[in-house]
């Protein structure tokens, strides 16, 4: 199982509070410093803290710019669960970070040190499975592999023209498809004034 782990009773993880599905509007807190984790099925996909617990779940529901991104869309498709998250807010964002830090270290997740087995670890599975789906050398497979590799928003990959490879390993459950129907232009997607064309 990846990264398996489970919130109860005794421990550090019981005061959390949640679990909430992953969302394009998230009905959260949206000032105050929390860390919070995403998880999918009994598989920890992502620990974080912030200062913005809504403005950071938006963001990883809407796969732009965010930590976590590759490994929750990674972990949600290998487990087939959707993202839930949980969450605990804090006096300040030095302790949530604190508190982020030892359940990252806790759960052996990034940046601890990990096993190259786990398969989610920037998306890498996920990422193998559409560039075979989209054939080696291809124009699809290089684009693929430039938006994981280089930290370009994921969403990119849910434009129309990657369909035939969702169908092919199995759309992701969660918010993305639902987020990707609501760009009306992807063209103006952040970072495509830095290079990302297609």
């Amino acid at each position: 199982m990846i990264g398996s782990w489970k919130p109860g009773p005794g421990g550090r993880v019981h005061a959390l509070l949640g679990p909430r599905s992953l969302s394009p509007h998230p009905a959260f807190p949206s000032s105050g410093p929390c860390h919070y984790l995403v998880s999918c099925g009994k598989s920890m996909a992502f620990v974080g803290a912030t200062g913005d617990l809504k403005k950071s779940l938006r963001a990883l529901a809407n796969l732009r710019y965010q930590n976590g991104c590759a490994e929750v869309v990674c972990t949600a498709h290998s487990t087939g669960a959707a993202p839930a998250v949980w969450w605990q807010m804090h006096r300040s964002l030095t302790a949530a970070t604190v508190e982020a830090v030892y359940l990252k270290d806790y759960y052996k997740l990034p940046p601890h040190p990990r096993s190259r087995s786990w398969p989610c670890i920037r998306g890498e599975v996920l990422r193998d499975k559409l560039v075979a789906a989209a054939g080696t050398g291809s124009w699809e497979a290089g684009y693929v592999e430039a938006v994981f590799t280089s930290g370009g928003p994921l969403i990119l990959l849910f434009q129309p023209r990657f369909g035939p490879l969702w169908k092919q390993v199995g759309t992701p459950p969660g918010p993305w498809p639902a987020a990707a129907a609501q760009v009306k232009d992807w063209a103006r997607i952040p970072g495509r004034s830095a290079g990302w064309s297609g």
